[in-house]
């Protein structure tokens, strides 16, 4: 059994009902969720979150910079992995991002050290910027799906699995520094949680 719980963060629950989007936001999650395996769900309870990952829908996430917005948001609280999404603005690959935040938060909570080689995938010299507020429009698109994806390993990683997710079928297509990175990301998920993403359907597959 896994526990997906809708909140309401900034949004009142009478508001939230009167919403006309309600049901077209939930489709959109769920269309998300289809695609992992239930007992995926189960192995994100940690004894850290015995609870395990929920999603709340929030009618605006504010940021502490006015020029940094987003629309999907992950962080650890209480007993959950809370992922946050803002009405009419998050997208399907946006929970797919968000879901892999709380699983490798997963994994380096039992392994510190699973991405240390990850560096070694990188254009020699490359550094992450390490600032969500830094430039990032220059990068080598051989290496990364996206500028985004230089400020913070994590957002490496975070692209690449909705990468995966936006075109399964097609990621051995990508060039090679981009492909080697996802095909150790999906060793190290494999090796430690039985996990994989799975090119022929599309899917998390348990193996």
């Amino acid at each position: 059994m896994f526990t997906v719980g809708y909140g309401f963060a900034t949004t009142p629950l009478l508001y939230m009902i009167k919403r006309a989007d309600t049901v077209n936001e939930l489709k959109k999650i769920e269309q998300a969720l289809v695609r992992y395996p239930v007992p995926f769900f189960q192995y994100l309870r940690d004894e850290s979150h015995p609870d395990g990952v929920r999603i709340q829908l929030a009618d605006r996430l504010i940021s502490s910079n006015p020029a940094l917005h987003s629309s999907a948001y992950t962080c650890s609280a209480s007993t959950w992995y809370d992922i946050y999404l803002e009405y009419g603005l998050f997208r399907v690959l946006s929970v797919h991002h968000e879901l892999w935040h709380a699983w490798e938060d997963r994994i380096l909570s039992e392994d510190p050290s699973a991405f240390a080689a990850w560096n070694n995938l990188n254009p020699e010299g490359f550094t992450y910027l390490n600032d969500y507020y830094a430039d990032y429009s220059q990068y080598n698109p051989d290496y990364f799906i996206q500028g985004y994806s230089t400020v913070y390993e994590a957002e490496d990683r975070a692209l690449l699995v909705e990468a995966f997710f936006d075109h399964p079928y097609e990621m051995l297509k990508e060039p090679s520094g981009i492909l080697s990175k996802y095909l150790y990301l999906n060793e190290i998920v494999s090796s430690l949680t039985n996990y994989r993403y799975d090119m022929r359907t599309g899917n998390l597959k348990e193996e």
